[in-house]
């Protein structure tokens, strides 16, 4: 019964299941949570809300606004590669997401220049009611974070394979011979490989929200919900 349960699964589910996940729609919608997400996220980072020199000894909301500008740049290339690879659509016009590019460096500087700096003067001061307490602040990162992976994921099995003549073919076949491979296109392989930086600033996030306490920061003792 169990080898006819693995080999059903093999041969019927796990191939339709497979072409779900590297088909256009989903990998559309995937980029979509993406930018979403990205946004949200940096919206709710109380880091924003603060000039104390405690992120890498630098003013913190300097430190989130850049650490900001990189993640949403990495997710506009990341639009922009998808759009190349695999567009959805045949009728748009030419350059079309430049408008977008535009639209979401706007709403990250408005987010940030319309964020008011707090500091802990003794009284109950809440923290604004649209920033989610810490336990759901870590999910919502989590959730980001898994979603980035899924998406290299999913750049990664649809990358192909270049062979390279390397003394090390495991190097070759994983790394080097990736997205089009080094020798042969070095904008589309470091482009794509580019997305493990947001995953890592992703995780850096989780970290930091883990360990975020609003004395450290200057901030009200009330923002620790």
């Amino acid at each position: 019964m169990s080898s006819f349960l693995i080999d059903y699964f093999t041969h019927h589910i796990y191939p339709y299941l497979f072409d779900f996940f590297m088909s256009i729609t989903f990998r559309w919608i995937i980029l979509l949570l993406i930018f979403i997400l990205q946004i949200y996220s940096y919206a709710q980072n109380p880091k924003l809300f603060t000039n104390a020199k405690k992120c890498f000894n630098s003013n913190c909301r300097t430190v989130t606004f850049l650490i900001g500008v990189i993640s949403t740049t990495l997710t506009l290339l990341a639009l922009i590669t998808l759009w190349y690879v695999l567009p959805f659509s045949d009728i748009l016009p030419d350059y079309w997401y430049i408008p977008i590019i535009i639209l979401t460096y706007a709403i990250i500087i408005q987010i940030t220049i319309s964020t008011k700096v707090e500091v802990e003067d003794g009284s109950f001061n809440p923290p604004p009611e649209y920033l989610i307490n810490k336990k759901n602040r870590v999910i919502l990162y989590v959730i980001s974070t898994v979603v980035s992976i899924i998406y290299f994921i999913q750049l990664y099995l649809d990358g192909g394979v270049n062979i390279i003549k390397n003394k090390n073919r495991y190097i070759d076949h994983f790394i080097l011979g990736r997205f089009g491979g080094i020798d042969k296109n070095n904008f589309n392989f470091f482009i794509q490989w580019f997305a493990i930086i947001k995953i890592f600033i992703s995780i850096l996030t989780i970290k930091s929200s883990v360990d975020f306490y609003a004395c450290d920061y200057g901030l009200p003792v009330s923002w620790d919900y």
